[in-house]
Protein backbone atom coordinates (compact mmCIF):
# COMPACT_ATOMS: atom_id res chain seq x y z
CA UNK A 1 0.00 0.00 0.00
CA UNK A 2 1.42 3.87 -1.12
CA UNK A 3 2.80 5.63 2.00
CA UNK A 4 0.64 8.06 3.93
CA UNK A 5 2.85 10.86 1.69
CA UNK A 6 1.90 9.40 -1.72
CA UNK A 7 -2.07 9.09 -0.71
CA UNK A 8 -1.81 12.50 0.18
CA UNK A 9 -0.09 13.53 -2.78
CA UNK A 10 -2.99 11.27 -5.13
CA UNK A 11 -5.62 13.07 -3.10
CA UNK A 12 -4.90 16.47 -3.48
CA UNK A 13 -3.47 16.12 -7.16
CA UNK A 14 -7.45 14.47 -7.90
CA UNK A 15 -9.12 17.09 -6.32
CA UNK A 16 -7.43 19.60 -7.82
CA UNK A 17 -7.99 18.12 -10.82
CA UNK A 18 -11.83 17.70 -10.02
CA UNK A 19 -12.56 21.21 -9.07
CA UNK A 20 -11.96 23.03 -12.52
CA UNK A 21 -14.02 20.60 -14.12
CA UNK A 22 -17.02 21.37 -11.39
CA UNK A 23 -17.09 25.03 -11.72
CA UNK A 24 -17.31 24.65 -15.60
CA UNK A 25 -20.22 22.17 -15.71
CA UNK A 26 -23.65 23.83 -16.33
CA UNK A 27 -26.03 22.26 -13.43
CA UNK A 28 -27.47 18.73 -14.95
CA UNK A 29 -23.96 17.13 -15.50
CA UNK A 30 -22.41 18.67 -12.52
CA UNK A 31 -25.18 16.94 -10.77
CA UNK A 32 -24.59 13.88 -13.04
CA UNK A 33 -20.48 14.28 -11.88
CA UNK A 34 -21.46 14.52 -8.21
CA UNK A 35 -23.29 11.39 -8.00
CA UNK A 36 -20.77 9.32 -10.05
CA UNK A 37 -17.97 10.69 -7.79
CA UNK A 38 -20.61 9.22 -4.91
CA UNK A 39 -20.48 5.73 -6.13
CA UNK A 40 -16.75 5.68 -7.26
CA UNK A 41 -16.16 7.29 -3.74
CA UNK A 42 -17.83 4.05 -2.67
CA UNK A 43 -16.06 1.59 -4.39
CA UNK A 44 -12.73 3.34 -3.18
CA UNK A 45 -13.85 2.48 0.37
CA UNK A 46 -14.19 -0.49 -0.44
CA UNK A 47 -11.16 -1.59 -2.12
CA UNK A 48 -9.21 0.23 0.82
CA UNK A 49 -10.59 -2.29 3.15
CA UNK A 50 -9.82 -4.89 1.10
CA UNK A 51 -6.11 -3.67 0.73
CA UNK A 52 -6.15 -2.99 4.67
CA UNK A 53 -7.44 -7.10 4.71
CA UNK A 54 -4.62 -7.85 2.90
CA UNK A 55 -2.18 -5.42 5.27
CA UNK A 56 -3.41 -7.55 8.27
CA UNK A 57 -2.87 -10.89 6.32
CA UNK A 58 0.59 -9.90 6.01
CA UNK A 59 0.87 -8.64 9.04
CA UNK A 60 -0.24 -11.60 10.81
CA UNK A 61 1.86 -13.93 8.67
CA UNK A 62 5.06 -11.70 9.24
CA UNK A 63 4.38 -12.00 12.62
CA UNK A 64 3.46 -16.05 12.70
CA UNK A 65 7.23 -17.44 13.36
CA UNK A 66 7.20 -15.24 16.99
CA UNK A 67 3.60 -15.81 18.17
CA UNK A 68 1.05 -18.41 18.05
CA UNK A 69 -1.76 -19.26 16.04
CA UNK A 70 -4.12 -18.07 18.18
CA UNK A 71 -2.03 -14.73 19.20
CA UNK A 72 -2.11 -14.34 15.30
CA UNK A 73 -5.82 -14.68 14.84
CA UNK A 74 -6.90 -12.16 17.17
CA UNK A 75 -4.84 -9.35 15.25
CA UNK A 76 -7.37 -7.19 14.21
CA UNK A 77 -6.92 -5.09 10.72
CA UNK A 78 -4.89 -1.71 11.67
CA UNK A 79 -7.38 1.47 11.46
CA UNK A 80 -6.96 3.85 8.90
CA UNK A 81 -4.61 6.35 9.75
CA UNK A 82 -6.09 10.11 11.82
CA UNK A 83 -3.87 11.62 9.00
CA UNK A 84 -5.54 9.84 5.86
CA UNK A 85 -9.16 9.70 7.15
CA UNK A 86 -8.86 13.98 7.36
CA UNK A 87 -7.72 13.92 4.06
CA UNK A 88 -10.31 11.90 3.26
CA UNK A 89 -12.65 14.00 5.14
CA UNK A 90 -11.39 16.89 3.34
CA UNK A 91 -11.97 15.70 -0.21
CA UNK A 92 -15.47 14.33 0.93
CA UNK A 93 -16.39 17.39 2.18
CA UNK A 94 -15.26 19.71 -1.08
CA UNK A 95 -17.34 17.80 -2.83
CA UNK A 96 -20.35 17.44 -1.01
CA UNK A 97 -19.96 21.47 -1.04
CA UNK A 98 -20.03 21.51 -4.81
CA UNK A 99 -23.22 19.21 -4.29
CA UNK A 100 -24.69 21.52 -2.60
CA UNK A 101 -24.07 24.34 -4.39
CA UNK A 102 -25.47 23.15 -7.31
CA UNK A 103 -28.48 22.41 -5.11
CA UNK A 104 -29.12 25.32 -4.68
CA UNK A 105 -28.51 26.60 -7.68
CA UNK A 106 -31.14 24.21 -9.18
CA UNK A 107 -33.37 25.77 -6.33
CA UNK A 108 -33.17 29.14 -6.64
CA UNK A 109 -33.43 29.14 -10.57
CA UNK A 110 -36.87 26.89 -9.74
CA UNK A 111 -38.42 29.40 -7.44
CA UNK A 112 -37.11 32.90 -8.23
CA UNK A 113 -39.67 34.05 -10.84
CA UNK A 114 -42.77 32.92 -8.96
CA UNK A 115 -45.54 35.07 -7.68
CA UNK A 116 -44.45 36.64 -3.92
CA UNK A 117 -48.71 36.86 -3.35
CA UNK A 118 -49.01 33.11 -4.17
CA UNK A 119 -45.96 31.81 -2.38
CA UNK A 120 -47.02 34.36 0.61
CA UNK A 121 -49.88 31.93 0.60
CA UNK A 122 -48.08 28.78 0.84
CA UNK A 123 -46.37 29.85 3.96
CA UNK A 124 -49.35 30.54 5.47
CA UNK A 125 -50.03 27.40 5.22
CA UNK A 126 -46.92 26.02 6.58
CA UNK A 127 -47.33 28.30 9.71
CA UNK A 128 -47.88 27.17 13.18
CA UNK A 129 -50.15 29.34 15.43
CA UNK A 130 -48.90 27.21 18.39
CA UNK A 131 -45.35 27.40 17.93
CA UNK A 132 -45.68 30.92 17.21
CA UNK A 133 -48.11 31.25 20.32
CA UNK A 134 -45.58 29.07 22.70
CA UNK A 135 -42.74 31.43 21.53
CA UNK A 136 -40.89 34.60 22.54
CA UNK A 137 -43.85 36.55 24.47
CA UNK A 138 -41.68 39.77 24.06
CA UNK A 139 -42.66 40.29 20.09
CA UNK A 140 -45.89 42.25 20.20
CA UNK A 141 -48.49 42.63 18.37
CA UNK A 142 -47.28 45.02 15.84
CA UNK A 143 -46.77 42.32 13.03
CA UNK A 144 -43.28 41.39 14.28
CA UNK A 145 -43.40 37.92 15.27
CA UNK A 146 -41.42 35.24 13.78
CA UNK A 147 -43.08 32.92 11.73
CA UNK A 148 -42.89 29.35 13.01
CA UNK A 149 -43.24 26.43 10.22
CA UNK A 150 -45.27 23.63 11.35
CA UNK A 151 -42.50 21.40 10.14
CA UNK A 152 -39.57 20.26 12.05
CA UNK A 153 -36.06 21.05 11.41
CA UNK A 154 -32.98 18.39 10.15
CA UNK A 155 -30.47 21.27 9.75
CA UNK A 156 -28.11 22.09 12.16
CA UNK A 157 -29.00 25.81 11.56
CA UNK A 158 -32.54 25.41 12.02
CA UNK A 159 -33.67 25.47 8.52
CA UNK A 160 -36.52 23.67 6.83
CA UNK A 161 -36.75 22.46 3.99
CA UNK A 162 -40.01 21.45 2.01
CA UNK A 163 -40.78 19.02 -0.96
CA UNK A 164 -42.29 20.89 -3.78
CA UNK A 165 -41.19 18.53 -6.58
CA UNK A 166 -44.28 17.58 -7.26
CA UNK A 167 -46.30 20.95 -6.53
CA UNK A 168 -47.49 22.43 -9.52
CA UNK A 169 -46.61 26.61 -9.24
CA UNK A 170 -49.30 29.27 -10.56
CA UNK A 171 -48.74 28.53 -14.04
CA UNK A 172 -49.28 24.66 -13.46
CA UNK A 173 -45.99 23.58 -14.48
CA UNK A 174 -44.00 21.23 -11.61
CA UNK A 175 -41.71 23.57 -9.47
CA UNK A 176 -39.49 20.23 -9.19
CA UNK A 177 -37.26 21.19 -6.21
CA UNK A 178 -37.23 20.77 -2.38
CA UNK A 179 -36.56 24.76 -1.48
CA UNK A 180 -36.06 25.94 1.92
CA UNK A 181 -38.57 28.19 3.80
CA UNK A 182 -36.61 31.11 4.04
CA UNK A 183 -35.66 31.31 0.59
CA UNK A 184 -39.66 31.23 -0.38
CA UNK A 185 -40.33 33.89 2.38
CA UNK A 186 -37.28 35.89 -0.02
CA UNK A 187 -39.37 35.40 -2.96
CA UNK A 188 -42.55 36.62 -0.78
CA UNK A 189 -41.16 39.22 0.07
CA UNK A 190 -40.64 40.36 -3.77
CA UNK A 191 -36.79 39.97 -3.88
CA UNK A 192 -36.12 36.79 -5.95
CA UNK A 193 -34.25 37.82 -8.08
CA UNK A 194 -31.95 38.93 -5.79
CA UNK A 195 -31.56 35.12 -4.68
CA UNK A 196 -29.21 34.75 -7.72
CA UNK A 197 -26.96 36.96 -5.57
CA UNK A 198 -27.37 34.36 -2.81
CA UNK A 199 -26.08 31.43 -4.83
CA UNK A 200 -22.99 29.66 -3.57
CA UNK A 201 -19.85 32.14 -3.74
CA UNK A 202 -21.83 34.83 -4.80
CA UNK A 203 -20.72 37.05 -1.31
CA UNK A 204 -24.55 37.25 -0.27
CA UNK A 205 -26.35 35.68 2.31
CA UNK A 206 -30.11 35.43 3.14
CA UNK A 207 -30.07 37.35 6.64
CA UNK A 208 -32.88 36.80 8.86
CA UNK A 209 -33.35 40.38 11.02
CA UNK A 210 -35.43 38.70 14.01
CA UNK A 211 -31.69 36.20 13.68
CA UNK A 212 -34.27 33.57 14.16
CA UNK A 213 -33.23 31.00 11.55
CA UNK A 214 -35.92 28.67 11.81
CA UNK A 215 -38.34 32.06 10.96
CA UNK A 216 -40.42 32.42 7.03
CA UNK A 217 -41.44 35.78 7.76
CA UNK A 218 -40.95 37.64 4.61
CA UNK A 219 -40.63 41.20 6.53
CA UNK A 220 -37.84 39.41 9.03
CA UNK A 221 -35.39 38.21 5.69
CA UNK A 222 -33.66 40.17 3.18
CA UNK A 223 -30.61 39.61 0.74
CA UNK A 224 -27.47 41.26 1.84
CA UNK A 225 -23.64 41.21 1.30
CA UNK A 226 -22.59 38.38 3.81
CA UNK A 227 -20.15 41.00 5.58
CA UNK A 228 -22.81 42.77 6.73
CA UNK A 229 -25.20 39.74 7.95
CA UNK A 230 -21.60 38.99 9.88
CA UNK A 231 -22.15 42.18 11.42
CA UNK A 232 -25.68 41.72 13.05
CA UNK A 233 -24.00 39.00 15.41
CA UNK A 234 -23.97 41.41 18.53
CA UNK A 235 -27.41 41.85 17.87
CA UNK A 236 -28.12 38.00 18.32
CA UNK A 237 -29.79 37.65 21.87
CA UNK A 238 -30.06 41.71 22.22
CA UNK A 239 -33.31 43.18 23.43
CA UNK A 240 -35.31 46.90 22.85
CA UNK A 241 -36.20 48.35 26.43
CA UNK A 242 -39.62 49.77 26.29
CA UNK A 243 -40.06 52.13 29.43
CA UNK A 244 -43.37 53.13 31.54
CA UNK A 245 -43.15 56.98 29.84
CA UNK A 246 -43.30 55.02 26.58
CA UNK A 247 -39.44 55.47 25.45
CA UNK A 248 -37.61 52.73 23.94
CA UNK A 249 -34.03 52.51 24.27
CA UNK A 250 -32.86 49.95 20.77
CA UNK A 251 -29.51 48.67 21.17
CA UNK A 252 -29.01 47.68 17.43
CA UNK A 253 -26.62 49.72 15.48
CA UNK A 254 -26.92 48.40 12.26
CA UNK A 255 -28.69 50.44 10.31
CA UNK A 256 -25.83 53.35 10.83
CA UNK A 257 -25.04 52.31 6.64
CA UNK A 258 -28.57 52.89 5.39
CA UNK A 259 -29.23 49.39 6.30
CA UNK A 260 -32.35 47.98 7.74
CA UNK A 261 -32.00 47.41 11.46
CA UNK A 262 -32.19 44.21 13.27
CA UNK A 263 -35.58 43.37 14.56
CA UNK A 264 -35.49 42.56 18.01
CA UNK A 265 -38.13 41.69 20.56
CA UNK A 266 -39.29 44.08 22.84
CA UNK A 267 -39.21 43.98 26.92
CA UNK A 268 -41.31 46.23 28.86
CA UNK A 269 -39.75 47.28 32.22
CA UNK A 270 -42.63 47.25 34.91
CA UNK A 271 -43.27 50.88 36.96
CA UNK A 272 -40.94 50.83 40.25
CA UNK A 273 -37.03 50.93 39.85
CA UNK A 274 -34.97 52.72 38.20
CA UNK A 275 -32.57 51.58 35.69
CA UNK A 276 -29.68 53.30 34.11
CA UNK A 277 -29.31 53.00 30.40
CA UNK A 278 -26.23 53.74 28.03
CA UNK A 279 -26.81 55.95 25.17
CA UNK A 280 -24.55 57.65 22.76
CA UNK A 281 -24.84 60.78 24.74
CA UNK A 282 -23.87 58.82 28.14
CA UNK A 283 -25.40 56.80 30.75
CA UNK A 284 -29.16 58.24 31.15
CA UNK A 285 -31.48 57.06 34.31
CA UNK A 286 -34.86 55.88 33.43
CA UNK A 287 -37.41 54.65 35.61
Amino acid sequence: MAPEADRGRVVQELWADLHPVLAQLEPVPKRALVSLWGRIRAAISGLEGQVLDLEAQVMRRTHSRAASVATVSTISRPPTSDSVLARRADLEASLDDAAEGTVAENVILAIKDLDPVWVQGKLAAYRSRGKEEAGDPRFGPEGTCCWYPSQESGHDRGYVRVNWRNTAGPSGVKIGVNPYLHQLAVVAAGQGQRLTLASKNGGYHVSHLCHNTACMNPVHVIIESAQKNQSRKPCNGAVKLRFPDGSIVDPCKCAHDGSRPCILPTWSKPSGKGFWVFTEDGPVQRG
